[in-house]
């Protein structure tokens, strides 16, 4: 399929496949996808919101539809039964539904990937990425429909991802680039069923892609966009790897870089990793100016701490992000930013499903994308803006003595 389109053919697949609430857009083949958090000041007008977005999407399946997400977490009533609904009505028109999840979450959450694995022209299967990295979880939230389009982001496939938590994802149509993703979840397919998952992965062929994917339009407009996936080891490229891209990216930072986070911490329970935190000290001391913000579900020790430490940099700015309960009352695992984006120089963005936590790029499966182009990125760089200068954030203290939240149960 070409992706050089003509004015006619642009109009015509913005109005078709995409929908009135997206004209807005300045490219009909990226789409940046938000969820806001309802009883919340944080909806950004001309971006459509994930529950529309994704059933578009699966309503317009026409052969298959594959689905890798952590978990599945549904409840009566709520966002995303509607979301599922589409997928059983898809399988019984006739697509074929292959979805993969985490096996540590299938046990807590199991009702509704075992309805959608009896369904016509279906299967589920579980995951066990501990198997193959200590501490690992498959924990990519993506899809593939009909091998054409894709949608990657921080969303889970759970009803408060829609409702009640602040999510940040784009939708993606593009042969090449839907082919790319798909090898990622045919290998995690693969990896499932096998016997002998770790001997499969040390027979596996490299794979290249012509990457930048690059679609031009008129008058010279021109995005360029790659795949990046984690972790290095388990792909048919590591070239990809999502954290040398986001280095990169960093490396390359002349002005500014906004990054938007659930967590963010160079040490965990069993090493000091400082990869992510020296390259932001690094560009903060060569004058970049840096803006941060995290959730509030870090202020837990170490991450407070180390957070605190990164605020003093000279250049560095760093805001928690406190988003109210809703008026019912508490809602667990809720009420919360869970993005995961960055924008440099208004020109270079990575969206994708990754903390930054070295889990998430050692011994996770996580998906992401950068792209290319000062249009694209200036749209997600003024979502960040909107959310800087919310009610809900605040900057940082580095004397002050955090309470964490509740969070769970």
């Amino acid at each position: 399929m070409s992706h050089e389109y003509t004015r006619v053919s642009m109009i015509l697949l913005t109005l078709c496949c995409i929908g009135p609430l997206a004209a807005q857009s300045p490219f009909p083949d990226l789409e940046i996808v938000e969820s806001v958090p309802v009883e919340t000041q944080l909806n950004t007008p001309h971006i459509r919101n994930t529950p529309k977005v994704w059933s578009e999407m699966i309503e317009g399946a026409q052969k298959s539809l594959d689905i890798e997400q952590f978990y599945v977490s549904d409840q009566a009533g709520e966002a995303l039964q509607p979301i599922i609904q589409a997928i059983v009505a898809a399988t019984r028109r006739g697509v074929k539904l292959r979805f993969i999840s985490e096996e540590k979450f299938y046990r807590m959450y199991p009702e509704t990937l075992d309805m959608l694995g009896k369904q016509p022209n279906s299967e589920v299967r579980i995951l066990n990425f501990s198997a193959l990295k200590e501490d690992g979880v498959e924990h990519a939230k993506f899809f593939i429909v009909d091998r054409e389009q894709v949608f990657i982001g921080s969303q889970n496939f759970d009803w408060r991802s829609l409702k009640h938590i602040r999510e940040i994802g784009v939708r993606i149509r593009h042969t090449g680039f839907a082919e790319a993703v798909s090898d990622i979840f045919e290998l995690d397919w693969q990896l499932s069923k096998a016997q002998n998952p770790k001997q499969l992965l040390q027979t596996l062929p490299k794979k290249e892609y012509p990457l930048p994917f690059t679609i031009m339009y008129e008058q010279g407009e021109k995005i360029e966009f790659s795949p990046v996936w984690a972790p290095k080891d388990i792909s048919y490229n590591e070239d990809m790897w999502s954290l040398a891209a986001i280095l990169k990216l960093l490396a390359e930072a002349q002005k500014e870089v906004v990054i938007n986070l659930l967590t963010y911490s160079p040490a965990n329970h069993k090493r000091y990793w400082p990869e992510l935190d020296v390259a932001l000290r690094s560009a903060a001391t060569r004058g970049v100016i840096v803006r941060l913000i995290v959730a509030d579900w870090c202020k837990t020790h170490p991450k407070i701490d180390h957070l605190k430490s990164l605020s003093l940099v000279p250049n560095i700015t760093v805001k928690l992000c406190t988003i109210p309960q809703h008026s019912s009352g508490f809602i667990a695992y809720a009420r919360v930013t869970h993005a995961k984006y960055m924008v440099v120089d208004e020109a270079q963005c990575w969206i994708g499903t990754s903390n930054w936590e070295r889990n998430y790029y050692y011994n996770c499966r996580d998906m992401g994308v950068i792209v290319k182009n000062q249009k694209f990125c200036r749209t997600l760089y003024n979502i960040f803006g909107k959310d800087w200068e919310s009610p809900y954030v605040y900057t940082i203290q580095p004397e002050k003595e955090y309470q964490p939240p509740q969070v769970g149960h």
